[in-house]
Order: C-alpha cells, then structure tokens, then sequence
C-alpha cells in the first residue's frame, strides 16, 4: 500500500512497495555536522621499496560527489606498515579532480635499523568547495630505506580509506 507524508499540505515522503522516498530532498536541510554520505575502499595490495624521495599511489581511492558546495570531506585510513633505515615515512591524501590539490601530510621519524612498525593511519579534511565529483587517492611516501605498506607477512590483509561529507 503507498503512502504519503506531509507537514503543512506539502509532500515529504513517499512509500510505494516499501520503499520511503523523500519527496521534498531538494528543500531538505540538513543540520551541521550531519554525514550526508560515505564512500569507502579497500585493497590487499601491498606496496613496497618504491622510490626515495617520492609520494606514490597506494591503491586506495574514492570518488565523492559533495551534495553542497561548502561541505567538509573527512578522511580516515588504516594500514599495517613497517618501515627500516629510513627517516622520514609520510602520508597524504590527493584529489586528483575536479582540481588538483594535496591534504596537509603526516609525517614521522624512524632511524632503526631494524624492522619496527610505520605510519599506517591518516585523517585529514578537505573543503574541495563544488558539487563536482571529486576523486581522492590515498598517497605514501618515504625519504630512504625500505618501507612496506599495508604489510601482508601474515596473511591476506585489508588497507581501508573512509571518506564522509560532513554538512556546514
């Protein structure tokens, strides 16, 4: 049986087949700090021994399209890494569309010879100011020596990127 939802003799929603549609979206205004979506990926691919000195792709990317223009796009990753004879390991997210711009890098300092634990997570916030669809890549970096991202020693193991657009 379809339904209707209004609030002063104007239509909200709708439901037809079990399926709640908003009928006034285009109106909706939803309160700061709301997430209007998130878009997430993952991969098992591991990254290893690239080049010093440079930031690499680490094969994990969204696309997001910003429903209002002055939205917030929050980010948090996770990967398992290690790093040795290296001094700086560094992430950063880049948006590589609708313009070009790099997030701010978490940076840090290791000098072990040995194998020890790198930086495998990152949040960051970008105010990519368009409702174009923008596309984000999760990028790695390290100074010298050798580094292995999202570690996979011990089995099959998942890096994640989450990206939310947060209302202002």
């Amino acid at each position: 049986m379809a339904g209707e939802l209004k609030l002063n003799n104007v239509s909200v929603a709708t439901e037809s087949g079990g399926v709640v549609s908003l009928s006034a979206a285009n109106t909706l205004a939803f309160p700061v700090g709301h997430v209007i979506q998130v878009q997430t990926a993952s991969t098992s691919t591991e990254v290893a021994n690239w080049t010093n000195d440079t930031w690499v792709d680490s094969n994990l990317s969204v696309n997001i399209t910003p429903k209002f223009n002055n939205s917030k796009i929050y980010f948090n990753t996770a990967a398992g890494v290690i790093v040795t004879n290296s001094s700086y390991m560094g992430l950063r997210i880049h948006r590589s569309s609708p313009s070009s711009a790099s997030l701010l890098p978490m940076m840090i300092y290791q000098s072990s010879a040995n194998w020890t634990p790198g930086l495998g997570s990152y949040i960051g916030v970008d105010t990519p100011n368009t409702t174009s669809q923008c596309t984000y890549m999760l990028q790695i970096y390290k100074d010298e020596g050798s580094s292995m991202w999202n570690y996979d020693a011990f089995g099959t193991v998942q890096a994640h990127l989450i990206a939310m657009e947060i209302k202002q």
